[in-house]
């Protein structure tokens, strides 16, 4: 019976690590996203700024 406690926690392990996974690509992606982000509006102040 213990044996099964160990397996079933092992896998509960390797489903929390692949999780983790995801989630730090999904936060990479999302860094990545910003940073776009922050230079289009850089862009565009700029752009606003020489019209003026």
């Amino acid at each position: 019976q213990p044996e099964g406690a160990l397996k079933r926690q092992e896998r509960e392990i390797e489903e929390l690590k692949k999780k983790r996974e995801k989630n730090k690509n999904k936060i990479k992606k999302l860094e990545i996203e910003n940073e776009h982000l922050k230079d289009n509006y850089k862009l565009l102040a700029d752009a606003y700024s020489a019209r003026s």
